[in-house]
C-alpha cells in the first residue's frame, strides 16, 4: 500500500458485511412488529400491501446475503455498497408510504451513510451523500400520507419545523461525510505509522543481531586456539 494514500487501505471485510447484515436484520424485524401492531392492534390506516411485500422481499434477501455470507469468496467494495444501495432504497421505499420526511425514521438515511465513510472510499462517501439528501428532498415533496404523522393541523408551524428537519439533515450528512472520512483517513495513517515504526524496529534488531554475529566471530578469529 502506498504510503502517500492510506485512504486505498480502507477496505470491507466479510465482518463487515457481517455487521450490515445484522443491522438490517434488526431494522427489518422491527419494522415488522411496528407494522403488525399497527395492524393488528390500532385504528391507525396503514398501507399494508406495499409495506408487507417490502418486508418479505427484503427479509427474503437478507437470508440470501447470509447464505452469502457463508462463502468464501472475499468481500468487494462494490459488492459491500450494492448492499448500502439496497438498504438505503429500501428504507427510501418505506418511508414514501409511511409519511416520508416526516417520519422519524427518515434520519436513518445517515447510518449507510456513516458505515460507508467508516468502510469505503470517500467517493462512494460522497455519493451516498449526494443520494441521501436528494432522496430526502424528494420525500418532502412526495410521499403517501401517514396519519400518526399528519401535521395538517397546524400546516404552518409544522412544515417551518419540516423545513428546519430538512436543513438539518443536509448539514449532518455533509459533516458526516467530510469529518468521518477524514477521522477513517487519520486512523490509517496511525496504522500506517505504527506498523511502519515496527518494520523499522525489527529492521534495527537484525542489524543489531547481524553486528553481534559479526564481532562474536571476529573475536573468535583474533583468539589463539
Amino acid at each position: 500500500m502506498p504510503r502517500g494514500n492510506p485512504a486505498r487501505a480502507i477496505r470491507p471485510t466479510r465482518q463487515n458485511l457481517f455487521r450490515l447484515w445484522l443491522i438490517r436484520s434488526i431494522l427489518i424485524l422491527l419494522l415488522l412488529v411496528t407494522l403488525t401492531g399497527l395492524q393488528y392492534f390500532s385504528q391507525v390506516a396503514v398501507p399494508s400491501r406495499p409495506l408487507w411485500s417490502l418486508l418479505i422481499v427484503m427479509a427474503v434477501i437478507n437470508l440470501g446475503l447470509l447464505y452469502r455470507l457463508w462463502l468464501p469468496r472475499r468481500v468487494g467494495e462494490n459488492e459491500f455498497f450494492a448492499n448500502l444501495l439496497l438498504d438505503f432504497a429500501f428504507i427510501s421505499a418505506v418511508l414514501y408510504f409511511t409519511g416520508g420526511s416526516s417520519n422519524p425514521l427518515v434520519s436513518y438515511f445517515l447510518i449507510p451513510l456513516i458505515i460507508s465513510a467508516a468502510v469505503l472510499r470517500p467517493r462512494y462517501t460522497w455519493f451516498i451523500a449526494g443520494l441521501s439528501v436528494a432522496a430526502y428532498s424528494l420525500l418532502f415533496l412526495h410521499f403517501v400520507p401517514f396519519a400518526p404523522f399528519d401535521l395538517s393541523g397546524h400546516a404552518a408551524m409544522m412544515r417551518a419545523h419540516l423545513v428546519g428537519m430538512w436543513i438539518n439533515f443536509v448539514f449532518s450528512a455533509v459533516l458526516s461525510a467530510w469529518f468521518v472520512v477524514r477521522m477513517a483517513r487519520s486512523m490509517h495513517e496511525q496504522e500506517t505509522a505504527l506498523a511502519q515504526l515496527r518494520e523499522d524496529g525489527l529492521r534495527n534488531e537484525q542489524l543489531i543481531n547481524v553486528a553481534s554475529i559479526a564481532a562474536g566471530t571476529a573475536h573468535e578469529l583474533r583468539t589463539p586456539l
